[in-house]
């Protein structure tokens, strides 16, 4: 037997995914179901408030690629499992939704597009002029190092 992970995975890593456009997510399961003879079926979901879900039409597979249709949603996995056609107690597991809202890389003031403004709050927030939120800090950290800094602020510019 095996189990459904809880979690989203990149890079096949158990820990928190990025939710950002373009992002590869992939659902993670533990043990060998195709070794135990069990069919395992995925379907991709997103939510506005975390609370209801909507199917991501034809997001059936094991990794799902994040879209521009996502942003500012929440995205999970249901993961359902059968072996023979019989139903296997659970049946179905949902994995964690991402920690945060789907962001573009770049938008930083979350209005859908990358533009100077998103560079000026980025060059704000360095000089300690505002503070973002983490999804804007998740948006404004372009070259993925984890440290805000004028590099990114740069990267946008060149974005535009």
């Amino acid at each position: 037997a095996y189990e459904i992970s809880e979690c989203l995975v990149r890079s096949e890593m158990c820990k928190e995914t990025d939710p950002i456009v373009g992002e590869k997510l992939t659902a993670k399961i533990e043990g060998l179901p195709e070794k135990d003879k069990y069919l395992v079926d995925y379907q991709w979901q997103s939510s506005i408030n975390g609370v209801s879900w909507t199917n991501i039409s034809g997001a059936y597979t094991k990794e799902y690629t994040v879209t521009e249709n996502d942003f500012r949603r929440y995205i999970r996995v249901r993961v359902k499992a059968r072996k023979n056609g019989n139903v296997i107690y659970p049946t179905i597991k949902y994995s964690e939704p991402t920690k945060f809202k789907v962001v573009i890389l770049g938008d930083v003031n979350l209005d859908g597009n990358v533009s100077i403004q998103d560079a000026t709050l980025v060059s704000k927030h360095i000089v300690k002029l505002i503070t973002l939120t983490d999804e804007q800090i998740l948006a404004a950290d372009v070259d993925h190092d984890g440290v805000i800094s004028i590099t990114d602020s740069t990267l946008i510019q060149k974005m535009i």
